[in-house]
């Protein structure tokens, strides 16, 4: 018995490399599009098992809370900016520690796949091809669990936030540790220095990694994990995507003020001693820097109104401040939100931003079945009082 699971083990591990390598030379997307207006929450989504496309440029949870009608899903928007699928590999893997919500998924840099992970014990995470489904598990330790948060520029760095235990992400100190993890090896190594981690982001060159905790902001060696130097004393809002396309700066938000009064604030990595710019963010009660178009550019994720739930994607300078809405999110009659936005990063500065449709693809399996049933049913009535009147 001991044998044949070596040999299974073995198996997988070989599988690795091939199916990476594969992920490494991904088809270019050809004009990657942003609708101006994202398509609010509906019951009628189509999941990407059922209708697959290559490629996402954003993947994000719609229905955040508790709302009327609803239940959250994790939501992919393909590189053509129009087509809305419910990715239910993520949705499968909820626990009841996620109260409801899908699990933990970050998307890839050129947006083909993404690594997924449950906040149960299962020891591995997921890593998802969205063109045709294919999943490699790939092991992080026996009972243990992990999960992603952010998958660096090569494509094949992993950074998790890691427990012996059940993950309660909403918890106020949720205890997690950090680890990274090779896609192509299967490689784990863990950062034993810092086991209260709250989120992380790889620099570009893989050298540096940017991550926040208890002890506020910090710089962190990837390859000796020694902390180099303390950027602000408190926890801000970090972005696996938080680091600029040059590495010089990395993108925070200071969501400590009061409402109203967000801050974006830019940290300069590259100089002798890190040096920031608070920018207020005028309008945005809430945000999450969540990658950039350009060195001097920031793409930010924020809230317009709580009370309402509506949100919007903007350009911010990153040295004046200046923004601009280029994707507007309103809900409908449920009130469910959007959150936990995640892009493509590599599509990001490609994005052609147009008002665009919303395509939903063939309703679920269940809605159709429902239809066909009340079709039916009317189409047997509609028989029956033929026959009577006969």
């Amino acid at each position: 018995m001991l044998g044949l699971g070596v040999t299974l083990v073995s198996l997988a591990l070989i599988s690795l490399p091939t199916f990476v390598s594969g992920l490494q030379q991904p088809e270019m997307v050809a004009d990657p599009a942003f609708p101006s207006t994202i398509a609010s929450y509906s019951w009628f989504t189509a999941s990407l098992s059922r209708d697959r496309f290559d490629a996402a440029t954003l993947l994000y949870q719609n229905g955040m809370g508790v709302e009327s009608g609803d239940f959250p899903q994790s939501v992919l928007l393909s590189a053509d900016g129009s087509s809305y699928r419910r990715f239910d590999e993520v949705e499968s893997l909820s626990i009841a520690e996620d109260q409801g919500d899908p699990a933990s998924s970050v998307l890839s840099p050129d947006g083909t796949f993404a690594v997924v992970g449950s906040a149960g014990r299962t020891g591995e995470v997921q890593v998802v091809t969205l063109r045709d489904g294919r999943r490699v598990s790939i092991p992080v330790g026996a009972n243990r669990t992990a999960l992603p948060i952010c998958i660096g520029s090569d494509g094949r760095t992993v950074l998790l936030g890691t427990s012996d235990d059940v993950i309660n992400r909403y918890a106020p100190e949720p205890g997690l540790g950090l680890a990274s993890l090779d896609l192509q090896t299967g490689r784990l190594r863990d950062y034993p220095e810092l086991n209260d981690l709250r989120a992380a982001a790889l620099s570009p060159d893989g050298g540096q990694i940017v991550a926040t905790s208890e002890r506020g902001t910090e710089l962190i060696d990837a390859n000796t994990g020694l902390v180099t130097d303390s950027l602000t004393a408190q926890p801000m809002a970090l972005d696996g995507d938080a680091w600029s396309p040059d590495g010089r700066s990395i993108a925070l938000v200071d969501q400590s003020a009061p409402v109203d009064q967000s801050a974006l604030v830019i940290v300069n990595a590259a100089g002798p001693r890190p040096g920031t710019r608070h920018l207020p963010l005028v309008g945005i009660e809430y945000a999450w820097a969540i990658g950039w178009r350009d060195p001097s550019t920031v793409l930010v994720h924020g809230v317009i109104d709580a009370q309402a739930n509506t949100s919007g994607l903007f350009w911010v300078d990153a040295t004046t401040g200046a923004q601009e809405l280029i994707g507007s999110y309103a809900p409908n009659f449920t009130g469910a939100a959007l959150g936990g936005a995640d892009a493509a990063r590599d599509l990001i500065p490609q994005w052609r931003v147009a008002d665009l449709p919303a395509d939903r693809g063939p309703p679920p399996f269940s809605l159709g079945l429902l239809a066909a049933a009340c079709t039916g049913l009317i189409a047997k009535r509609t028989a029956s009082r033929l026959m009577t009147r006969l």
